[in-house]
């Protein structure tokens, strides 16, 4: 499963969509008890994968997050109404609970356009108006401080 967000306008250049997942990272990083560390199986709805025991493999490391960068990513989003963070929540860091998976926990079917606005109380055209508002912002920010 890879991290695209099919939604996502491809007029903004990748690097937006890279600081959104930094984002999204340092959303879900924290202290313990929650989140809970990858290695922990808290329940079947994080789909954890245990690793193979019998590979001699060294485990994925966690790509590293740059705070400092999620922090301008924060303001931009503290700053958005309600419905907007809500799509932004949709898109990045809770994009699992709007995708359908099968029995192995396998991506089927993304529904996330269809199933997040109903679910927030907006239009997909809304929905996919105020993702593409929330990029631009984001954009802006990073080129108002001069770290594109």
């Amino acid at each position: 499963m890879t991290e695209t967000a099919e939604a996502a306008p491809s007029e903004f250049p990748a690097w937006v969509e890279m600081e959104m997942w930094n984002w999204s990272r340092w959303c879900w990083d924290g202290p313990w008890p929650h989140p809970l560390p990858s290695t922990v199986c808290a329940s079947m709805e994080h789909r954890y994968v245990p690793v193979h025991l019998g590979t001699d493999e060294p485990p994925a490391r966690k790509t590293p997050i740059n705070h400092e960068r999620a922090l301008v990513v924060e303001s931009v989003y503290k700053k958005l109404p309600l419905a907007e963070q809500r799509v932004l929540q949709a898109e990045y860091p809770r994009r699992h609970e709007y995708d359908e998976y099968n029995y192995r926990f396998e991506l089927i079917r993304n529904v996330r356009a269809k199933v997040a606005p109903r679910k927030i109380g907006i239009t997909p055209f809304y929905y996919q108006l105020a993702l593409e508002r929330a990029l631009n912002l984001v954009m802006r920010a990073f080129q108002a401080k001069g770290t594109t």
